[in-house]
């Protein structure tokens, strides 16, 4: 401090007490994260002076004016404001404690890859809390666009990389660049991922770490980081050198950037080549990058193993991409002396030279540290239970996963549509004819891989035994073609009596076989068993290939599709193969359109490709089976269902109804016992064999189906239907040894036994009011507002005896501030062992509402990821945002909800952004979700035009909603527009605000703005606060206004929706605003409590 007084203000011996001055510090925090605020005295001083005088002048009133009972009841009232006052300042600075981690906390906080990942230790360090710790490592905004161009020279480093490892033909050396260990090499070699996404994925997390290094590193070495990062002196440097070049435009035309380029490889290089050895773990900057990326955005948390490790192995191999350029690059880089390998005198000694010193276990690097972390977070991957994703219905007919209902009857119809729809479209496909059916059973096929077989090209329809039944080729719907149709006339006649395609025929021919195709696709995935993942579908080729065999077969008179695709095929070196049969109509579809319908097809478009499934952009995979999927399923069940969100209900409906016939259907083979390998054990092949079969078809091992797919949420981890079976086996034995064994009840199916032991299903009687609905919409609001509360207009008492009597859904416009939230409030004032659940589009409205509703005395809580209340906790009301209402989490903790009586109501208000706000919010297109909960549901809005009630309707799939539409219009409220004409909105909007400056004490206004350029410029000229959607502190800024004593405050339009503040008396927009609805909402903040 003395130096900064000498250097910067020539204070040159001067005494402490000119520099220095005392102060009195509050903190409520310790262990080395001290955060000091200064406590002004003087205040405080004056505060109890002004106390002292009022008391003095209470004292010298009469009694006459005041008794002691009334003076005593103020006392009470002004302690207890000072202990709210307390209370929530405490309850406020506990909120910024808990994302500040502690060096050393408790014991029992931390689990054992806590204690051993020790990050608590580095994250306290940050001079910010975790949430703003993290916001460091993320991807590049669209301002940055500094970031952005070095990220695009990062991408020119991987493509080089890339080249380089694609050219890189010696097994041996790419063996051992896999290895891990010293001393021995791997055996499999070091290689691309199987997908492109994968590849993206590892990409991504190094460009956040760039980020994380540019953004943290200081001005000044010696200078300490925001979130305690150190780098190495030469580190520093380049990040330096990297700035200086980012200051300067790029001097090549195609944007090459090459000395960006090669001092963004040399700080990459100073990063995974850092010698660890005298240093601490995470001082290193990639190992502290990576106790960042530790950090959980959403639950405010730190990851557990099983989401963290796929980080830690996507760094792990662009680590080893990295230094494979530095050891062997296919192209020289002269910026840093390294030699192309062309030019490298002995590539093994180097190689071994690299590896041993960087890439290693125990080679004091960061990558070592990685590795031990990583085979540290495999080994608790191994204990790692996903959570329950299932529930299923008391009939066990219907499953619900994460809320959705799938009811087997309905998965049955829909099977049973998609083959009638593959008929029909195999007709049109036909020219509008039947295509001969094909015996199967005559078919002569083998999955044998002799020479006779391997040929290229070659499938079951060019086997000389079935040719006079299946080589009919292109020309067999030629002939048709040539005749047409009266839907196809793909040929016609040229001039001179020659044939040519009807191109627009010819396409439209061509899109229905692709919709075939699509709609085959689904039933392939769907009937042949359990679901294969998407590119494995994908994967299926019609006949041989150059490099692998079909997967198409005739075995036993059935069609059958065998898949060697896994993700996991790469990682073991091995192929599993997995077959699944399909049923005799499926066949037939399929042997039908192998031999008539896509020979011609070929034909038509000219496509050499040997893959069941594709377009001319090659084969599909994942996304277009989903799309397909979710098609077929939103139409034949009610539900969407992606690839992933199957694979769970179809495990799920193995589990329940097939593994448990699997006795019956292996007793069939129990005669043939002498087949069974010596030291094999009967009784557990004869449980075992069907199990292994459906968790072999669905793709995974027996722990991962039983840890991560269809977890039953109706029991206990580990504690299954079949361990509740044996439990009840055991109880009725020990009944029967007593002489209590019951008549009944025996035999029972697990999930029979457990709801003897659960709450599932229990009825519940709901209380109605002898009055009628009238009276218990009264009675409601009463509870809410006292004894002598009355609605506020004929509207809302309207809307009362709608939702205390509700049909199955509604929807309510009412206009703002006419007292909406009373429909909840009231509704869960009168549930009886039941929740409400509220969905709002905001967090400041969660907050709101939750404030409100705990006022009122309702028992109210808020729903997020970190912070679940279970069917056994019951609140009054649920309240959770639009955002997190679709998740699958929030579903499938509703959904027990309704499954165990306890769901009365859902209400969406603001209900409009499902069809205003859905361009920048992803997550509320699927709004749709929340009618997979069966219970009555209310959408509520001051703004639905009537043009847009069937956008409404359709958007929320509420075709049938009940409406009630009261007149929005506010007469208490004036509108004026102002044309800018030539001149500048914000002047124009400058000079009327300078008008309507001074408020009134208590009163406030709002100015909307468009840009968050005219926001600055009109708060600075107010002087006033700027709320900005995506400000952190926007809901402090918000508070400090609302409650204090008035003023103006410039805001976006996200201050727009739902928020109630009274005294707004003057709302102004600059510039028009977004849309009527906007402009509705926005001016409805305004004379919320009948200010004119």
């Amino acid at each position: 401090m003395k130096d900064h007084g000498r250097n910067k203000h020539s204070m040159k011996r001067v005494d402490d007490n000119q520099l220095f001055q005392a102060v009195r510090l509050q903190t409520w925090f310790r262990d080395g994260k001290e955060r000091y605020w200064v406590v002004d005295e003087s205040r405080q001083a004056e505060g109890m002076q002004a106390t002292h005088q009022l008391i003095r002048d209470v004292g010298e009133q009469s009694s006459d004016d005041v008794s002691e009972e009334e003076q005593a009841s103020n006392q009470e009232g002004d302690a207890e404001d000072q202990i709210i006052r307390d209370i929530e300042q405490w309850k406020e600075a506990a909120q910024e404690r808990r994302l500040t981690l502690l060096a050393k906390p408790a014991a029992d906080e931390l689990d054992p890859w806590l204690r051993y990942t020790g990050w608590n230790e580095v994250l306290q360090e940050s001079q910010v809390d975790i949430i703003q710790t993290y916001k460091y490592a993320r991807e590049p905004e669209e301002k940055e666009t500094k970031l952005q161009r070095l990220l695009r020279a990062w991408d020119r480093i991987l493509e080089r990389c890339l080249d380089t490892l694609a050219n890189m033909d010696h097994k041996d050396v790419l063996k051992w660049w896999a290895s891990p260990k010293n001393e021995v090499a791997s055996q499999h070699p070091f290689e691309l991922h199987q997908s492109v996404q994968s590849v993206h994925k590892c990409s991504a997390v190094w460009q956040r770490f760039i980020c994380y290094m540019m953004r943290t590193a200081t001005v000044d070495w010696e200078d300490d980081t925001e979130t305690g990062v150190e780098f190495t002196h030469a580190q520093w440097q380049s990040i330096q050198q990297i700035h200086t070049h980012l200051q300067t435009e790029p001097n090549n035309e195609d944007d090459q950037d090459p000395l960006l380029t090669a001092e963004l490889m040399r700080l990459c290089m100073l990063v995974v080549m850092q010698d660890t050895s005298k240093i601490g773990l995470y001082e290193s900057p990639l190992m502290h990058y990576l106790a960042v990326r530790g950090i959980d955005p959403l639950t405010k948390s730190l990851y557990p193993p099983l989401a963290y490790t796929p980080i830690l192995g996507r760094v792990l191999w662009i680590t080893r991409l990295l230094m494979l350029e530095i050891a062997v690059p296919l192209e020289p880089w002269p910026e840093l002396r390294l030699q192309s390998k062309e030019d490298i005198e002995s590539i093994p000694e180097r190689i071994h030279k690299l590896r041993r010193t960087h890439l290693c276990e125990g080679s004091f690097s960061p990558t070592s540290s990685i590795l031990s972390q990583l085979a540290m977070g495999k080994k608790y991957n191994q204990l790692h239970e996903s959570p329950a994703n299932i529930h299923w219905s008391r009939d066990e007919q219907t499953i619900y996963y994460l809320g959705m209902g799938v009811e087997l009857e309905k998965v049955r119809e829909m099977c049973h549509d998609l083959i009638g729809l593959l008929q029909r479209l195999l007709y049109n496909l036909a020219f509008d004819s039947e295509l001969p059916m094909v015996d199967l059973s005559q078919i002569v096929d083998s999955m044998a891989w002799n020479t006779k077989f391997r040929q290229s090209e070659y499938s079951f329809i060019n086997h000389v035994k079935n040719r006079e039944r299946t080589d009919v080729g292109y020309q067999y719907l030629l002939k048709r073609a040539r005749k047409g149709s009266k839907e196809w006339q793909l040929l016609q006649r040229a001039g001179d009596g020659s044939y040519k395609w009807n191109d627009s025929q010819k396409q439209a021919y061509l899109n229905q076989e692709r919709q075939f195709l699509r709609k085959l696709m689904v039933t392939l995935h769907v009937t042949g068993g359990q679901p294969a993942r998407g590119p494995e579908i994908g994967s299926i080729k019609v006949s041989n290939s150059v490099y692998s065999a079909r997967n198409i077969y005739v075995i036993n008179g059935q069609m059958c599709f065998l898949t060697m695709y896994d993700k996991a095929r790469k990682r073991r070196g091995n192929t599993d193969y997995i077959v699944r049969f399909l049923p005799n109509e499926v066949s037939q579809v399929l042997a039908q359109y192998l031999i008539y319908i896509r020979p011609f097809g070929r034909a038509l478009d000219q496509r050499e490709s040997e893959y069941l499934f594709g377009d001319n952009r090659g084969p599909w995979a994942g996304e277009e089976l989903t799309q397909a999927l979710s098609k077929a399923t939103s139409k034949g069940l009610g539900v969407r269902l992606t690839v992933q969100s199957w694979r769970h209900v179809a495990i799920g409906i193995a589990v329940r109804h097939l593994l448990r016939a699997s006795k019956t259907w292996e007793k069939d083979d129990e005669e043939d016992e002498g087949e069974f390998a010596e030291g094999d054990d009967e009784e557990e092949l004869e449980q075992n064999t069907f199990r292994h079969i459906m968790v072999r078809q669905s793709g995974h091992g027996q722990r991962v189906a039983q840890a991560h797919y269809a977890v039953d949420g109706a029991f206990l981890h580990r504690l299954g239907p079949e361990l509740i079976t044996a439990y009840e086996q055991a109880s009725v034995a020990w009944h029967e040894l007593l002489g209590l064994a019951q008549a009944e009840g025996k035999g029972k199916h697990g999930r029979q036994a457990s709801q003897q032991l659960t709450p599932v299903g229990i009825k519940r009687e709901r209380r109605e009011s002898k009055h009628g609905v009238k009276a218990k919409a009264l009675d409601g609001l009463r509870r809410i507002y006292g004894p002598q509360a009355q609605p506020r207009s004929e509207g809302q008492a309207a809307a009362l005896q709608l939702v205390h009597q509700p049909p199955v859904t509604s929807i309510i416009v009412l206009p703002t501030s006419s007292g909406k939230s009373v429909l909840f409030f009231s509704v869960a004032a009168m549930a009886v062992d039941q929740t409400v659940i509220v969905v709002v589009p905001f967090t400041a409205l969660v907050e709101d509402i939750v404030a409100r509703g705990q006022a009122a005395g309702l028992h109210c809580k808020e729903w997020s990821y970190s912070n679940h209340y279970s069917s056994q906790e019951l609140v009054q009301l649920l309240v959770v945002s639009a955002d997190q209402a679709v998740s699958g989490q929030f579903l499938h903790e509703a959904k027990g909800y309704e499954l165990n009586g306890q769901l009365a109501h859902m209400f969406f208000d603001e209900c409009h952004v499902a069809f205003t706000d859905t361009s920048y919010r992803e997550r509320l297109r699927e709004l749709w979700k929340l009618r997979y909960l069966k219970c009555p549901f209310t959408a509520l809005t001051a703004t639905l035009m009537v043009e847009l009630e069937d956008v409404l309707r359709d958007r929320l799939l509420i075709e049938d909603a009940v409406l009630l539409r009261r007149s929005t219009a506010r007469p208490t409220i004036r509108y004026q527009v102002q044309d800018s004409k030539e001149e500048a909105a914000s002047a124009v909007g400058l000079r009327l605000l300078e008008r309507l400056l001074y408020l009134p004490d208590g009163k406030r206004g709002v100015v909307y703005v468009r840009s968050y350029a005219t926001g600055d410029l009109i708060s600075s000229a107010l002087e006033c606060s700027f709320y900005k959607a995506r400000a952190d502190d926007k809901g402090e800024t918000l508070q400090k206004w609302a409650q204090g004593s008035g003023g103006w405050i410039v805001a976006t339009g996200a201050l727009g929706t739902g928020i109630n503040i009274p005294g707004i008396i003057y709302v102004v927009h600059i510039d028009r605003p977004y849309g009527l609805t906007s402009f509705a909402q926005q001016s409805g903040r305004g004379g919320r409590e009948g200010e004119g």
